[in-house]
């Protein structure tokens, strides 16, 4: 399984990761008739909205403060897209995939679910491929003993 260099896929990202996953197969198994904005916390809509973002900063003509961050999100987020989706993008559809999933959580943040079923699935199969690595990477920093404490989320 290949690792993605230089993002924390720490608790954080695993975190984040777990509670969107959790609170859009919620409201896909309700068919989309009902979503609790509780259902996913505040700050885990802003974070996931900023993952997107940040990687999105990537793709603009303006020159970041912090490219190779930018930069590093960008491929982080493409490299979990591509594995969500498990097909290749040219970089054109990448950036409008990402802009997508940006939006959707931007109106999920908002408290507002349009009907583009795909898009959640879609999210939510992105946030499942997160939290799995996230899960990994964690595993791996414990086991190779960079770290003295291993948490995973819980479903």
């Amino acid at each position: 399984m290949s690792r993605i260099p230089h993002v924390d896929l720490g608790s954080k990202y695993s975190y984040v990761a777990a509670a969107m996953s959790g609170g859009l197969e919620k409201l896909i198994s309700t068919n989309f008739k009902k979503f609790d904005i509780n259902s996913i916390p505040i700050n885990v809509l802003k974070e996931a909205k900023e993952l997107f973002d940040t990687a999105l900063e990537a793709t603009g003509d303006n020159v970041a403060l912090n490219p190779g961050k930018y930069a590093c999100f960008y491929y982080f987020v493409a490299v979990i897209l591509r594995k969500a989706t498990n097909k290749e993008y040219t970089q054109l559809q990448l950036n409008s995939e990402i802009e997508s999933l940006s939006k959707l959580t931007r109106d999920l943040e908002k408290g507002e679910v349009m009907q583009y079923k795909q898009g959640y699935v879609l999210l939510q199969n992105f946030f499942k491929n997160l939290r799995e690595l996230s899960e990994a990477n964690a595993y791996d920093l414990f086991m190779s003993g960079k770290t003295s404490e291993f948490t995973y989320a819980l479903s």
